[in-house]
């Protein structure tokens, strides 16, 4: 540090060897006692020595003496792990590269290697920042019992530069956390493995705002600096719900809802606008053998159609149900059974919605794999449905963790465009439709009946019944 700084709240001088696992030759120290103020020096390294006092052991740092604990202990090789404890009243943390040990016992060089179990503070409630930048050999940062729960002041985290492990959410108790600083490694790690998780406030990456939202557009974008990392990584971000993507992607659900559904009079009109979005904007995602590319989860993931225009059947109809719920209707995926993202899945996924009540299958991959949108696959009974030889049975409520199924598994008994009711789209129905404008029959059944989503039986509804029968 270019500045003496007293280091505050909670400093852990972990973990100062290869590997982060005690050997059997490992010797505890007894408990931590003192609670002081650390000075840090200006060097990058800090000398330490290791001495006995009245039978117990302590580290001497920088002129004072502070009782190691029961989270510090040696080995053989002269490996030493040190928890401090202090409860001063400064707020940032930067741990230093280097500690050495002048007692024959400790003696050797030793750097930071792991922060695992040994993270502690008293007033946790205090720290804004902690530093592991000057760590190089750090490989392991925390656990996932070990989540900085309580660290409600903190702001900043810069992560260790050589980063290889690190437990999913764990920032998530950091309720003002808003900046990640990292090199391009460790960043990608910390993607991978879920890291940055469930932490909503987490806004920016080496202070530079990931999400940008034009006010002339009201559109989002990522920022240039970070774009290839929150495309490639997008099935990660979403699994572990990381505040970049989840807030790009509400952002984007928005700005379609908006801008697709505006002058609708009604859900069935939202529904074909939205379905007639994603079948124009995305198409089915092929790996280079001209196989489904299920290639680390990504063409399956919630969003990729906001994020790619290419998916398959899962990426489809996750992000089919969030677009559908931001337009305020109720919508679930729905698959065969075996995820569809997974090697061993050959099966398929889709939705359900509800449309005044009425319970319908729809399927975007299937009505968009194609030049022009179609509707074969459009507001479907389950009979309907499984009519397509390309896999709608068995099929289930799809496991969603961002959707509550407060539902049991709906009966989807008819399909758009049954205005005879027989359980059918045929011909039959057109000509049923046009009896009922010469009204020689009665409407049965409004929201069947309305093929084409104004609100009214007309000429219309009959001239697109031959759109819905499944060729």
């Amino acid at each position: 540090m270019k500045n003496s700084r007293r280091i505050t709240a909670a400093i852990l001088a972990a973990a100062l060897c290869a590997s982060p696992v005690l050997n059997a030759n490992s010797e505890l120290i007894s408990s931590i006692m003192s609670v002081n103020t650390i000075t840090a020096s200006a060097a990058t390294t800090t000398s330490a020595t290791v001495k006995t006092i009245n039978g117990k052991d302590y580290l001497s740092l920088n002129g004072i003496d502070y009782q190691i604990g029961e989270k510090a202990y040696s080995d053989s090789r002269g490996i030493v792990r040190i928890a401090i404890i202090n409860s001063s009243a400064g707020t940032n943390i930067k741990f230093p590269k280097e500690i050495y040990t002048n007692n024959s016992k400790y003696k050797g060089y030793y750097d930071i290697v792991s922060v695992t179990s040994d993270f502690y503070a008293n007033n946790k409630t205090s720290i804004k920042s902690i530093d592991f930048s000057n760590c190089s050999r750090i490989t392991t940062l925390l656990t996932l019992k070990n989540r900085l729960n309580g660290f409600s002041a903190l702001t900043s985290v810069t992560l260790p530069p050589n980063l290889k492990f690190i437990a999913p959410y764990v920032f998530s108790g950091c309720s003002k956390l808003n900046n990640i600083n990292t090199n391009e490694k460790s960043l990608e790690t910390a993607i991978r493995q879920g890291g940055l998780g469930k932490c909503p406030t987490l806004k920016c990456i080496n202070n530079t705002q990931v999400v940008k939202y034009s006010t002339l557009t009201n559109r989002p974008s990522f920022c240039a600096e970070y774009e290839y990392y929150m495309k490639k990584y997008v099935s990660p971000l979403d699994e572990y719900q990381v505040s970049f993507m989840e807030d790009y992607r509400n952002l984007y659900i928005n700005y379609v809802v908006k801008t697709e559904t505006a002058g609708c009079t009604n859900d069935a009109q939202k529904i074909r606008k939205l379905h007639d979005w994603v079948c124009n904007k995305v198409n089915y995602a092929f790996d280079s053998n001209g196989n489904p590319d299920k290639t680390d989860g990504r063409s399956s993931a919630d969003s990729i159609i906001f994020i790619d225009n290419k998916a398959i059947c899962a990426g489809y109809a996750k992000g089919f149900t969030l677009l559908l719920r931001g337009a305020g209707l109720e919508a679930y995926t729905v698959d065969t059974g075996v995820p569809a993202h997974t090697v061993e899945g050959g099966t398929h996924a889709w939705n359900i919605v509800k449309l005044n009540g009425t319970w319908f299958h729809i399927d975007t991959c299937h009505d968009g794999s194609y030049d022009d949108t179609k509707y074969t696959h459009y507001l479907k009974s389950t009979n309907d449905i499984q009519l397509c030889n390309a896999g709608h049975n068995p099929w289930a409520l799809a496991d969603d963790p961002r959707i509550d199924h407060i539902i049991s598994k709906p009966n989807c008994v008819h399909s758009l465009g049954d205005a005879n009711m027989d359980y059918k789209v045929n011909t039959d129905d057109e000509t049923y439709i046009r009896n009922i404008l010469l009204g020689k029959v009665k409407t049965k059944n409004l929201t069947i009946t309305d093929v084409n989503g104004n609100g009214k039986v007309d000429m219309g509804d009959a001239l697109m019944i031959s759109d819905l029968i499944y060729k």
